[in-house]
C-alpha cells in the first residue's frame, strides 16, 4: 500500500494526500461515527400517515419487526401481504392502508384459540 501523507497547504482538516502511482488523490476522511449501515427509519408518526401513504422496505421492516430479505420472501409466498408499488427500478414502495389490513389480519389469526392435541392413547368424548 502506498504511504498516506498530511496535506501541507491550507486544505480543511482532516483531508489527506494518497499516494499513488498515477497521480496524488485527494481523500477526506469520513466523519466520525459514519458506516456504511443506516439508521432506521423514524416511524414514530406511521399512525398518523393517511392511508394511501405509501413507505420504503426498509420503513415496513422497522413497522413489522423483520428483516427487508423476510419481507421480500413473504411478498412471494404470503397471498395475503401487501403487494409492493414500483415506482422505478430502484424504488419499491408499499401501501400504509394495505399494511394497516395486514397487521390486523395477521393479528386476528394470532389471537384465535389454539385446538387443544390429545395425547396419544387419550379418547375424544
Amino acid at each position: 500500500m502506498k504511504p498516506i501523507l498530511p496535506r501541507q497547504n491550507s486544505a480543511a482538516p482532516g483531508t489527506l494526500l494518497r499516494v499513488s502511482s498515477n497521480a496524488i488523490d485527494n481523500v477526506a476522511s469520513p466523519p466520525p461515527g459514519s458506516g456504511k449501515r443506516r439508521a432506521p427509519p423514524d416511524i414514530s408518526h406511521f399512525d398518523k400517515l393517511p392511508n394511501s401513504a405509501q413507505i420504503s422496505i426498509q420503513a415496513l421492516a422497522v413497522v413489522n419487526g423483520q428483516g427487508v430479505s423476510t419481507l421480500w420472501r413473504n411478498c412471494k409466498e404470503d397471498p395475503d401481504f401487501p403487494r409492493p408499488i414500483r415506482l422505478s427500478p430502484g424504488c419499491t414502495r408499499f401501501n400504509v392502508g394495505d399494511i394497516r389490513a395486514y397487521l390486523l389480519k395477521k393479528a386476528d389469526t394470532s389471537a384465535r384459540p389454539v385446538r387443544k392435541r390429545r395425547l396419544k392413547g387419550q379418547v375424544a368424548i
